[in-house]
């Protein structure tokens, strides 16, 4: 098999949704009010800012507007996010993340900085650092639909 085909099989299991769930539930266990499927929003949001949109929330992390909105519900009454109104859109209402919600962000995503310190514990540093280049570029290409 060519390391193009290798690349493109491990690319589809990597995105399949149930790698994504299993990755996003072993990041949320026993962080109260988050769970894999509100996990991407609570991340997105920390990776957009505080004052997005909902609309835009929803686009940035590919979910339908309705069902970005049921998540954000569902944070908010756990106190990881507040809705406030959109500084430039009168019509549109924003979300930010409370100090709660920044560090359930900042629980998971350390979950997750101690799963790949592990799984990159065979490579040497330099290899990992170059796995790391090399990962940065394919992603940047592969979101460059002119490449």
């Amino acid at each position: 098999m060519t390391p193009e085909r290798r690349c493109a099989e491990a690319l589809g299991r990597l995105l399949l949704r149930d790698t994504r769930t299993g990755l996003h539930t072993a990041l949320t266990s026993d962080i109260d009010g988050l769970d894999a499927t509100t996990y991407p929003v609570l991340s997105g949001l920390a990776r957009l800012g505080d004052g997005v949109s909902t609309t835009e929330l929803a686009a940035a992390v590919g979910l339908e507007r309705s069902v970005t909105s049921r998540h954000v519900s569902a944070l908010e009454a756990h106190g990881l996010l507040r809705r406030h109104p959109h500084a430039a859109d009168r019509r549109a209402v924003a979300v930010a993340l409370t100090d709660r919600g920044r560090a359930a962000v900042e629980r998971a995503r350390g979950r997750l900085d101690a799963r790949l310190t592990d799984l990159l514990s065979a490579l040497d540093r330099s290899e990992a650092d170059r796995f790391a280049t090399v990962l940065d570029g394919l992603v940047e290409g592969l979101r460059d639909p002119g490449r």
